[in-house]
């Protein structure tokens, strides 16, 4: 007897189709797997950039004020590593400036602003230190 009730039982289950929210969960799960292959992948193949940084003046940006020019400086880290404990040395020409960075990602940009006595168009920079993790 218990042998019938288990054919009846197999025979209940039907194949029913995946529901609307079924299938934007497998899309979903698809996507985000591609995404995270795609990113290791790119990871692989890019190549190793040592620390390097390029430094850029918003020359629309500078004020004046009390006599002196605040400067707006760009600080891009265009290595494929992230620094920290950064210090660089800005070069304006009659001043030299030290600006120290806690922590700097890989193509990330930093805005930073030094004081000069005349306005600049271009900042010379040398990096002094910094560690890479």
């Amino acid at each position: 007897m218990s042998s019938s009730k288990n054919e009846c039982d197999s025979e209940k289950v039907e194949d029913v189709p995946p529901t609307a929210l079924g299938w934007v969960a497998r899309i979903v799960s698809i996507a985000l797997l591609l995404i995270l292959v795609g990113s290791i992948v790119l990871q692989i193949v890019q190549p190793e950039r040592d620390i390097e940084f390029d430094v850029s003046v918003v020359a629309e940006d500078i004020r004046e004020q009390n006599g002196r020019y605040l400067i707006p400086v760009d600080i891009t880290n265009k290595s494929t590593k992230a620094a920290r404990e950064v210090t660089l040395e800005l070069d304006t020409g009659t001043e030299t400036t030290e600006v120290d960075l806690t922590m700097i990602g890989q193509q990330e940009t930093i805005t930073f602003v030094i004081s000069a006595p005349q306005p600049v168009t271009s900042v010379d920079h040398a990096i002094v230190s910094y560690e890479a993790p």
